[in-house]
């Protein structure tokens, strides 16, 4: 009788946002093939859109980017730089949704083909529609606020395309 394996494997994250950050970080004049390589990932990994790599060790390439650039407002300049194939099909998909309540539902959905250590759920009620983001308990201290920052950034881009720029944010 086989036994189904219950060990946990660490998050990761989709290589066409990898590559969305070194993007970003050539865009300081930077050199994010050393950047990243000192954090741990050598760039020419990346043979396909789908290559994945470990949440911590994007973590780790944030927190160099960030000591080097010192940029607080980083996560618009990876939005600026986004398109939504980076999201691979759920970013297509989101592109060629007919609102973005069908935007919203389908990237909560279907948010593990980005990155598998965070949870996305969508909430509704009579007044507002919301996506929340939150990182899986066992993973909560790999997660980093820049790149939460330049997701959300990057969706609100997505769903603002969609409606014409009139969405309406509430609060992130």
């Amino acid at each position: 009788m086989s036994h189904p394996d219950l060990t946990v494997q660490p998050p990761t994250i989709l290589g066409s946002w990898v590559l969305l950050i070194a993007q970003t970080v050539n865009s300081y004049g930077v050199d994010s093939k050393r950047l990243f390589k000192d954090a741990g990932i050598d760039l020419a990994d990346i043979k396909t859109s789908e290559t994945r790599f470990p949440t911590s060790m994007v973590a780790n390439v944030w927190q160099h980017l960030i000591l080097k650039t010192q940029d607080p407002y980083i996560a618009i300049r990876v939005a600026q730089l986004f398109k939504p194939s980076v999201y691979s099909a759920l970013g297509i998909a989101m592109a060629g949704s007919r609102n973005v309540y069908e935007a919203m539902k389908r990237c909560t959905r279907y948010s593990h083909i980005v990155s598998n250590g965070t949870i996305a759920t969508f909430e509704e009620d009579d007044h507002q529609v919301a996506i929340v983001f939150s990182s899986s308990p066992q993973f909560h201290s790999l997660t980093h606020i820049y790149g939460i920052s330049a997701t959300l950034c990057c969706l609100l881009k997505v769903f603002r395309e969609i409606s014409g720029d009139s969405l309406k944010v509430k609060e992130v």
